[in-house]
């Protein structure tokens, strides 16, 4: 939600935003049904118990939004000042140019995406929110807002592939945890495979839509 409201609704409109969350929810169900019918027996019944519905509890709201904003700021918080600084350190020595160029043959002929955002997909891994928030630290350190760096389109295939790969390296860890490393990293392999091919798949789509 923070990088497809802050980049796409934010600078594309919520029809785009919309679009995004069709094609997440397709593929959710596409790879659920062809996951159920390769994997028979791994599905259980889930049963689980609703309570009653009461006026909401202000004191509970709060204490709720402090929980979840504290693993933020506490977690989320260090790690973009630590990056953001050795982001910063990269720019200063071009260090981040190799990177890219090696990323290049997917973030830029697959994906159509700058040379230079590839490395945000990888930082993305870690927590995604980073994407967007490294992105706008390197435009702005560009002299550039993220409309001049990012098209329309780049936008989306972006946000898009931002969508649908891994959720973070702490829930690949937790999947460890309650499987195995194999487990887990047979799952990574399948969802940034799917979010490179379907995000190649949407920015070749408008560049042959457009070219028509």
């Amino acid at each position: 939600m923070t990088v497809v409201m802050g980049l796409v609704g934010r600078y594309l409109g919520l029809s785009w935003v919309l679009f995004l969350f069709i094609i997440n929810f397709s593929v959710i169900l596409i790879v659920g049904r062809i996951l159920n019918k390769t994997m028979p027996g791994t599905c259980t019944e889930l049963i689980m118990e609703m309570h009653e519905y009461r006026m909401p509890n202000y004191n509970v709201i709060l204490k709720q939004t402090w929980l979840r904003s504290k693993e933020f700021v506490y977690k989320a918080l260090p790690i973009i000042i630590i990056l953001g600084i050795t982001l910063e350190i990269l720019l200063i020595f071009n260090a981040l140019e190799p990177v890219n160029l090696i990323l290049s043959p997917i973030s830029v002929i697959w994906l159509g995406l700058p040379t230079a955002v590839g490395i945000f997909l990888i930082y993305g891994i870690l927590r995604k929110e980073l994407t967007l928030v490294l992105l706008a630290l390197f435009a702005e350190n560009m002299g550039l807002t993220l409309v001049e760096l990012l098209t329309p389109i780049q936008m989306i295939t972006f946000s898009l592939v931002t969508m649908l790969y891994i959720p973070c390296f702490a829930t690949i860890i937790i999947i460890a945890k309650q499987t195995n490393w194999k487990y887990a990293l047979q799952i990574s392999f399948l969802e940034i495979s799917l979010a490179l091919i379907i995000g190649g798949i949407v920015n070749w789509g408008f560049i042959l839509f457009m070219n028509l």
